[in-house]
């Protein structure tokens, strides 16, 4: 089976058809990029995967599980994370607080409180904040682990929503949008987290409007318009595709 497989998904808003019938596959290890002009369903398709919308039909598989429907948490659980175009940090934390409470949650905090006391509990803590400061550090964000969320760069505030996903200790990790209004080099140091993430034995998908950062750093590339797949391939021949130049680019 596909490590990771998305069959004839599909979702309907009432009479809009958002997702129609997508269906592809994500290789493990490799940078795969979701693309398409506004309204072609992109977000949709990321929030059917991620458990935070139902589908209408359609089937999601990772590693042998069918997890069509379950809810975000279940799915954060199975090794699937993601991040947000609006981010969602908690801006009055710290940046290291920020990573080390989804450290905390997925290493069980309450369980570890109910079995064992408070002295395991700070234990946990202890350990969950020198783990979200290795994180920090990995992504370059080391020198701003005391400072709040909402005192940092846009930039920083992008490469920490990525260490919270990171956090989860998620094996595919899927970003909305990591170089959205970013400058050129803001744009290169999110590339060069996502290329050492797949280094690191990580999957990642994403989705993004800088065609040229997409290109740059996919594996393998699937246009969506209008809810369809109109195109799927590697980077060169999804730019050369008249279909794709004619509806993404509006050639």
């Amino acid at each position: 089976m596909a490590y990771f497989e998305i069959e004839g998904l599909t979702k309907d808003f009432g009479g809009l058809r958002a997702v129609d019938g997508l269906s592809c596959t994500i290789e493990q290890g490799k940078v795969t990029s979701l693309i398409g002009p506004n309204g072609a369903g992109k977000t949709t398709a990321f929030n059917l995967i991620s458990g935070f919308v139902r589908p209408s039909a359609g089937h999601v598989r990772y590693r042998d599980h069918d997890i069509t429907g379950l809810g975000p948490d279940r799915i954060v659980e199975l090794g699937l994370a993601r991040t947000f175009q609006d981010l969602r940090l908690f801006h009055r934390m710290t940046a290291l607080e920020n990573v080390a409470l989804g450290l905390q949650r997925q290493r069980g905090e309450r369980l570890a409180h109910a079995v064992f006391g408070r002295a395991a509990l700070r234990a946990e803590r202890e350990v969950a904040r020198g783990r979200a400061r290795a994180i920090l550090e990995e992504l370059g964000l080391g020198a701003k682990a005391g400072e709040l969320a909402q005192n940092l760069a846009y930039g920083e505030q992008k490469l920490l929503a990525i260490a919270r996903a990171i956090a989860t200790e998620a094996d595919l990790l899927l970003l909305d949008e990591p170089a959205a209004g970013l400058g050129r080099e803001a744009t290169d140091t999110i590339l060069g987290v996502i290329r050492g993430l797949v280094r690191r034995g990580r999957t990642v998908l994403l989705i993004d409007h800088h065609m040229e950062a997409v290109m740059d750093v996919s594996d393998r590339v699937v246009v969506l318009d209008a809810g369809r797949k109109i195109a799927e391939g590697a980077p060169d021949e999804v730019q050369h595709n008249e279909e794709v130049v004619r509806v993404y680019l509006g050639l």
